[in-house]
């Protein structure tokens, strides 16, 4: 066990990545005699209640919380002056930190301006945790936008020779590979773990009569493949009309719900589901679709997924690396070429032609990904 570190998380407001923060704290707790934990006060408050939901407790003795300022708003040019203030704090706390293992949250963009400067000048051991700011990495993105701005910097940075005191956390093996694969001649700097979560024990209820309910969940937009959803719902239309499927967005979203009277809405728009609400409305269903592109999450893990390995749902989704990534644990449902694939086996399950409960491999994916099971990797 090492002695101490300082986790430092510039960009988290209330319940940003909270499962993902909440079981990464528990994995560092495991590791660290001491902790220094700097954030917004909202996002560790927010931390602490997670655990207490899921009856889960930590040493206080080992931990001390301090707040930093973290500027709120949910709009590009917020996330922008949010990720440059951020940048100048880091900038200040890697130097009061020095002496120690540091921890960042999140790769700040702006911040790659100096990390190896600083981690070369002063020799600190800097340990990054990267989440889906590495897409940038191989979007194609428009120039006017903030992100064409995030793309370059990260660019520049993984072009170049990363400092040997840094080590950057992909949270997947097949993530840390598309890095390497990328940029090999920084290859030892990628390190891997799993996403870590919180699984719980739930009843599964076996659904096998008419209309089968299916449905996307967790933050719902057209880059999340809200387009594609909506497309096959016309497709499907047959199906809905004569009551033999329903289709269900649980999760927050920003359309006007009467313009697709093919879909069931769950929230209204721009309106945070509780969480009590979210998991029922996810126990109701038969399977959960995705429809991320098949270039999308080669460099980021998807949360949503451990929502349905939680409840012990199918997927049915158009395939990419990451979910044949977790496939390579254990089946999850059907992986698909394209969405018309997806409409044939959606066909398919309403028939009854195939069936969703051969798919039993959850309790299996539910130890692997279980934060318990998950060693900090450096």
């Amino acid at each position: 066990m090492k002695k101490s570190t300082v986790f430092i998380d510039s960009n988290s407001i209330g319940n940003f990545h909270e499962v993902f923060n909440a079981a990464f704290f528990k994995i560092l707790e495991a590791r660290f005699e001491k902790i220094i934990y700097l954030s917004s006060e909202s996002s560790y408050e927010n931390l602490k209640k997670i655990l207490v939901s899921n009856n889960i407790s930590y040493n206080s003795g080992k931990v001390e919380f301090k707040k930093i300022k973290v500027l709120e708003g949910k709009k590009s040019h917020h996330i922008f002056l949010r990720k440059i203030y951020a940048s100048f704090l880091l900038f200040f706390l890697l130097l009061k930190y020095r002496n120690q293992d540091i921890v960042l949250a999140n790769l700040n963009e702006f911040g790659t301006l100096y990390f190896n400067l600083l981690s070369n000048l002063f020799k600190i051991n800097l340990t990054i945790v990267a989440h889906g700011e590495l897409e940038y990495l191989i979007q194609n993105v428009p120039k006017n936008k903030p992100i064409f701005v995030y793309k370059k910097l990260l660019q520049r940075f993984f072009n170049s020779k990363i400092s040997d005191n840094i080590k950057i956390i992909a949270l997947g093996k097949s993530i840390r590979e598309k890095l390497i694969e990328l940029y090999p001649k920084n290859s030892a700097t990628f390190v891997s773990m799993e996403h870590p979560y919180f699984f719980k024990d739930v009843a599964v209820e076996k659904q096998s009569s008419l209309p089968v309910k299916m449905g996307i969940v967790g933050a719902v937009g057209e880059n999340k493949g809200m387009l594609k959803f909506i497309k096959l719902s016309e497709s499907l239309k047959d199906l809905i009309m004569e009551k033999k499927l329903e289709l269900f967005v649980i999760g927050r979203h920003g359309y006007h719900t009467e313009d697709f009277p093919l879909i069931n809405f769950i929230a209204k728009a721009d309106t945070i589901i509780p969480t009590n609400e979210y998991n029922e409305a996810i126990k109701g269903l038969n399977a959960i679709l995705f429809f991320y592109d098949q270039n999308q999450y080669q460099l980021t893990a998807s949360g949503a997924i451990f929502d349905a390995i939680n409840h012990e749902k199918p997927v049915i989704a158009i395939k990419n690396n990451y979910f044949n990534h977790i496939c390579s644990y254990g089946e999850i449902g059907y992986l698909c070429e394209d969405t018309d694939e997806m409409e044939s086996i959606i066909r398919k399950v309403v028939k009854h032609e195939i069936s969703l409960e051969t798919i039993k491999d959850f309790k299996e994916l539910k130890s692997i990904f279980n934060w318990k099971n998950i060693n900090y990797p450096i």
